[in-house]
């Protein structure tokens, strides 16, 4: 799948790797690493550049709870930050906006910021549910914290009143978009899609 869709940059939540071990199949592929790894099954997020993409590390930061990763390095000679987040199913907010501050200290250049947010940031377009499980003025801190980074949702810029799900609920029945991808804004004018694949793993 990932030599099919040509990924050169691949954010993974949930790895279920121990000890930091990098399974051979994408070792392979992707010769740069960067990830944390839990004892428990629910956590561990990684960030994988391709083999022969000019990307050097320069720093970074891992969650000692194993939920967020980031990367400061040069992309093509230009500073770059990948962020890669899991958010728990509980206090998404408050974890939200404590994980954005500490990015704030952190970052350099141009920020991509992905993963799985576990809440729903637009309601109802990003959600069959017939009402949010947040509050307006909870979803408010979570955007006002991305704003003051200038990065935008990718999916939402190139789909404004587009609907599209990376979860399917069984128990309740429901769609809802909880994984994201966030840009700064510079790079828009820069992008060419933004598409939500189908669900193969």
């Amino acid at each position: 799948m990932l030599r099919r869709e040509n990924v050169d940059i691949l954010f993974l939540q949930e790895t279920y790797f121990r000890h930091h071990r990098i399974p051979s199949l994408f070792a392979r592929d992707f010769a740069t690493w960067a990830q944390s790894s839990h004892t428990s099954v629910s956590r561990g997020v990684s960030i994988g550049v391709k083999r022969g993409l000019p990307f050097q590390i320069c720093s970074q930061m891992i969650d000692p709870e194993e939920r967020f990763v980031f990367i400061r390095g040069s992309l093509y000679g230009s500073l770059i930050t990948l962020v890669n987040i899991y958010s728990p199913n509980i206090n998404q907010v408050k974890w939200l906006v404590g994980t954005l501050q500490r990015l704030h200290s952190f970052r350099e250049g141009s920020v991509i910021l992905g993963g799985d947010f576990n809440l729903g940031l637009d309601h109802p377009l990003d959600s069959t549910s017939p009402q949010g499980k947040h509050t307006p003025s909870q979803i408010r801190k979570v955007r006002l914290a991305l704003a003051a980074h200038q990065i935008s949702d990718a999916w939402r810029i190139s789909h404004p009143q587009g609907k599209d799900y990376t979860l399917y609920s069984a128990v309740h029945g429901t769609y809802h978009r909880l994984d994201y991808l966030f840009v700064s804004n510079h790079l828009l004018e820069r992008m060419e899609s933004a598409d939500i694949g189908s669900i193969t793993i």
